[in-house]
């Protein structure tokens, strides 16, 4: 089929929309080449429908399978309709085969630095099966919904488990979910999809503009470790796009026993590991976590270029009940330093002691998160994420300079 290189006009209410949207297609052994380019056809008409303009609808698109396609056709190439089209083909999206990698496609889409903020993001994920790692593509597109997209799943085929697609897709699940057939039935989908997307409001979430450079330093006693990388997790979403190149991130948490020095963002994942075993809690390891930390902090003040230092601090009741609640003391006398600012978050701690807490720190900068999953727990992640950012852009005596 010719590929269309002219301009249609958008659908009325796509006209003027500003909005990001990308597309993942399944390129895994399941699919044959034809069905594959069938795939190619529906974005077109897709795109055909859309107003793509750099001021108003701008289109990514990927394949996966093993992997995913390097590099991808991003969003920055959305200057025209008819050059779009064009950029549509076999060249720049292989066919790839493989296996079926749904969650690695999700994660790079949405660590995609090019998404605007204010503006509609959705994904659009078209696929004949279930992925290679069903847990990992719930985890994947439960937080991409959580950093503000909208995620649309193309089921086709008669793959009866929708379980997963269930799991992928923004909720009501009966307008973000297409099944059809055969591939041959995208056609039905691709006038249907703009109608859906284009009317959705961007999703606003509470997010954390780092405009200088700061080391962010995570500190959790021995045990609940894993809860503790959890928020970091949530934390690290909630830092906008470009302000992450300002940040380094120091961990002394028992699961990331290599990840001591500074180091950027997307180094995290990269040297924890959940399975790592946890210590014991006890005197002398609340001791080490502080020798640890000051040393840190020393470190960063005798520097040449000092930056702000934000401490993030978790502690539960075993640690806070341990004689003479050495982390509340040695937090405490932290938080008076010059360039360090201490948020402490408790962990399902009983009211009277985060209140005892909360007296100590004079009211300010501690937040605490109960047994719930994080994603009921909004307040607390926004609070988190509110008294950090307040630390990192804090006005420092010292020379902070453009990590450019």
């Amino acid at each position: 089929m010719p590929i269309l290189t002219f301009e249609l006009p958008a659908t009325p209410e796509c006209r003027e929309k500003q909005m990001d949207i990308f597309f993942l297609l399944d390129s895994s052994t399941s699919i044959y080449i034809n069905d594959y380019r069938e795939q190619h056809q529906f974005v077109r008409n897709v795109i055909n429908r859309l107003q793509i303009d750099e001021a108003y609808t701008r289109v990514g698109i990927l394949t996966f399978s093993d992997d995913y396609t390097r590099p991808t056709l991003g969003l920055s190439r959305s200057r025209s309709q008819a050059e779009l089209l064009s950029s549509v083909s076999e060249l720049n999206l292989p066919y790839r085969t493989g296996v079926t990698n749904t969650h690695l496609a999700i994660r790079n889409v949405r660590q995609d630095p090019e998404f605007r903020q204010g503006v509609t993001k959705v994904m659009v994920v078209v696929t004949d099966g279930g992925s290679r790692q069903q847990g990992s593509t719930a985890r994947e597109a439960q937080q991409a919904r959580d950093e503000g997209f909208y995620v649309f799943v193309v089921g086709v085929g008669q793959y009866r488990d929708e379980n997963e697609w269930r799991a992928m897709a923004s909720t009501p699940t009966d307008r973000f979910i297409f099944n059809v057939t055969e591939f041959r039935q995208l056609s039905y989908v691709a006038g249907q999809l703009p109608a859906r997307a284009c009317p959705l409001p961007p999703i606003l979430l509470d997010m954390c503009d780092a405009q200088q450079s700061a080391d962010v330093i995570f500190l959790a006693g021995p045990a609940n470790n894993d809860r503790a990388y959890e928020i970091i997790e949530r934390f690290d979403q909630r830092i906008r796009g470009n302000g992450r190149r300002y940040l380094t991130y120091t961990t002394f948490l028992d699961i990331c026993p290599n990840a001591r020095d500074r180091m950027r963002p997307d180094e995290l994942e990269v040297f924890c590991d959940r399975l790592n075993e946890q210590g014991a809690v006890s005197q002398e390891a609340i001791q080490d976590l502080l020798q640890n930390v000051e040393t840190a902090t020393d470190n960063n003040l005798r520097a040449l270029y000092p930056s702000n230092q934000v401490v993030v601090a978790f502690m539960d009741e075993a640690v806070y009940n341990l004689q003479g609640s050495p982390l509340l003391n040695g937090l405490t006398a932290l938080n008076g330093r010059s360039g360090i600012e201490v948020v402490f978050v408790g962990m399902d701690l009983p009211d009277f002691i985060f209140r005892n807490v909360q007296s100590r720190f004079n009211a300010v900068n501690a937040v605490n998160f109960d047994s719930r999953p994080l994603e009921r727990q909004e307040p607390a992640l926004r609070q988190l994420t509110d008294f950090s950012c307040a630390g990192i852009n804090r006005r420092f005596s010292g020379i902070n300079i453009d990590p450019n």
